[in-house]
């Protein structure tokens, strides 16, 4: 198991594995939605859920490269948008309360960064966090 998080509205439990498979669980541990991801299985993964919970942002890492990728999903587990792949991307997501904006982090070279994706997982700007 990579990661797993509640819904902001503690309704379900969305589980993400090593092997790349997506699992959503209702609070009777039901299998409501079951998902296979495409491409390599991700070596990290981080999700975050806007405030109603009805939709979720999915950060993963795949070891090829060290490439990730932003995912905005509903809880059908059907990817809504999917930003293109990027170097050093993740681990870590947040999403604000009404989904507008989607935040990770981004090491290129010795350089740290914020960066900030719309709803439509089209990357939107970014800031240089200070070196020490």
């Amino acid at each position: 198991l990579l990661c797993a998080s509640w819904s902001s509205d503690d309704e379900v439990l969305l589980c993400v594995t090593a092997g790349g498979t997506m699992v959503l669980l209702n609070t009777q541990w039901d299998v409501l939605a079951e998902r296979q991801m495409e491409g390599t299985p991700p070596v990290s993964a981080s999700i975050a859920w806007n405030g109603d919970g009805l939709q979720c942002c999915l950060v993963v890492q795949d070891a090829e490269g060290g490439k990730g990728r932003v995912s905005l999903m509903g809880r059908d587990l059907k990817e809504e948008a999917v930003s293109e792949d990027e170097a050093g991307i993740g681990p870590s997501v947040a999403m604000t309360p009404d989904g507008g904006l989607l935040a990770t982090t981004q090491r290129v070279g010795g350089t740290h960064q914020v960066i900030f994706f719309e709803p439509n997982a089209l990357r939107h700007y970014e800031f240089a966090l200070p070196k020490d």
